[in-house]
């Protein structure tokens, strides 16, 4: 996923909230990791 500013970190979690995996930042881009039948939420903040 690409970002309008650099990253500073990212995760994905649960649709419930919860967090579940922490996420590659690189540049200006964050690295998502999922299946074609998934629904994924994300979580990204900047410095």
């Amino acid at each position: 996923m690409r970002c309008f500013k650099p990253p500073a970190s990212a995760r994905k979690r649960t649709l419930g909230g919860d967090p579940r995996e922490e996420l590659v930042c690189e540049a200006d881009a964050v690295r998502v990791p999922f299946a074609g039948y998934e629904i994924t939420d994300v979580v990204v903040r900047w410095a």
